[in-house]
């Protein structure tokens, strides 16, 4: 799971790059390691999506600050697949792939361990999807 939080360091130091002057070093910036992440099996033909992802984008600014990862799998087509494919090998996410091939939910995974934790979808309500993500937190967070 170190490589989630490798993923996180890249992605920071990215985001930094665009702000130091050429030739300036940076300052050494721990990286934060997420507590849960989330990731939204996605797939720009998927209805499911298309009715989860409204309610996931106005849930996912309450947690700003609390350690969730949200991201995404793109099971769109062969390419976006094998894609994900690569990507999950890369961060430690392929048996939770593998387990979840279908698209239009967004699984809960305790980057400590790699294990699914959780699993959200277009059924429940906005106020579900909140309660779920912060239980999923707490759990993974106290043990």
């Amino acid at each position: 799971m170190k490589r989630i939080g490798m993923l996180a360091l890249i992605v920071g130091a990215a985001a930094l790059g665009g702000l130091v002057a050429p030739g300036a070093t940076t300052p050494a910036v721990e990286a934060p390691q997420p507590k849960l992440v989330g990731v939204l099996h996605h797939a720009d033909w998927c209805g499911s999506c298309k009715v989860l992802d409204p309610k996931l984008e106005a849930v996912k600014r309450d947690f700003q600050g609390q350690g969730v990862l949200f991201t995404r799998v793109d099971l769109t087509d062969e390419f976006t697949q094998a894609q994900s494919v690569l990507f999950a090998s890369w961060v430690g996410y392929e048996a939770v792939l593998a387990e979840n091939q279908k698209t239009g939910f967004m699984v809960l995974v305790n980057p400590a361990t790699g294990e699914a934790v959780g699993k959200l979808t277009k059924t429940q309500s906005e106020d579900e999807l909140r309660a779920a993500i912060a239980d999923a937190l707490a759990a993974v967070t106290n043990g």
